[in-house]
């Protein structure tokens, strides 16, 4: 069970994603705050990846064994669970070469809520520096280009010990859209990134890059309420051998919410099941950005 004393922890954590969902929402809220006389502020935080909650997510084919004794009360895991994800990000400077400097933060997390002892069996934690200037280049017939770097990433799920999964990466993206006056239309994100090979990734996860690849393209189409999104990893450097799947719908519900499926078919579901492959399908809600 969580504790009264990790509840007090958790709230100013809870507090400071309320603070960035609310920052990172639809344009509407925030011209909302500008017109009842508020000021935005210096360094405002907005969304970065899709941030969600999937109340009912199922997965057909868990891997005990992964977790060896860190199982509380040697309960073994429900294929019912809930999945969420917070993503944020946020500007060194409202001006100057430093605007394009972002700090961003995501966390994945897999909570065992219908268990009689509920507990978290796995939290994937995500700093990251990325440089994203604003310019964009014209590529003729509707598409435009942009440009991400992300010197440093880092992922692990913090465990330490035998179960300890953790990776540093430099990454860049590609971006293309092509989008209308309305924003419908299509976004791609064709991401590859480097592995330090550091002593902490050759400790506990040596042959990590071996399921989660080097190369992960996504494509994502919206039509009025309605956005799809596939995102393949490591499909192409494993020969389609090891590589995973993540799709997604969403339909708009209003300014602020979208209802949300995902669904999840290949290796690296988490950190700590890197080289389990498993399927998965789940149910919420997203949060807007548009």
């Amino acid at each position: 069970m969580v504790s009264a004393a990790s509840k007090r922890r958790h709230r100013p954590l809870i507090a400071i994603l309320a603070a960035a969902l609310a920052a990172g929402g639809p344009p509407a809220a925030r011209a909302d705050v500008a017109a009842s006389g508020g000021s935005a502020l210096p360094h405002q935080i907005t969304v970065y990846q899709p941030n969600y909650i999937l109340p009912a997510y199922y997965t057909f084919t868990p891997d005990d064994a992964a977790y060896g004794s860190t199982l509380p009360n040697g309960q073994s895991l429900n294929k019912l669970e809930v999945k969420f994800q917070l993503s944020f990000k946020v500007a060194l400077a409202a001006s100057g070469p430093a605007k394009a400097v972002y700090v961003a933060y995501t966390q994945m997390s897999y909570w065992q809520l219908y268990r009689d002892s509920a507990f978290f069996r796995e939290t994937n934690y995500e700093p990251e520096v990325l440089i994203a200037p604003e310019s964009r280049w014209g590529l003729g017939a509707g598409w435009d280009l942009g440009l991400r770097v992300s010197p440093f990433v880092h992922q692990s799920n913090g465990r330490g010990g035998d179960t300890e999964r953790s990776w540093d990466r430099s990454a860049g993206d590609v971006l293309l859209e092509h989008l209308d006056a309305g924003g419908d239309g299509w976004k791609a994100d064709l991401r590859a990134w480097g592995v330090w090979h550091d002593p902490a990734y050759q400790r506990y996860n040596p042959d990590l890059a071996r399921y989660l690849g080097y190369f992960r393209p996504s494509l994502a189409y919206r039509h009025a309420a309605w956005q799809l999104s596939v995102v393949a990893q490591n499909q192409f450097e494993s020969g389609f051998r090891r590589g995973s799947v993540e799709a997604s719908v969403s339909r708009d519900l209003g300014s602020y919410w979208s209802l949300y499926f995902q669904y999840f078919n290949g290796f690296g579901q988490s950190l700590i099941e890197y080289n389990h492959a498993s399927n998965a399908l789940g149910v919420g809600f997203a949060l807007r950005t548009r």
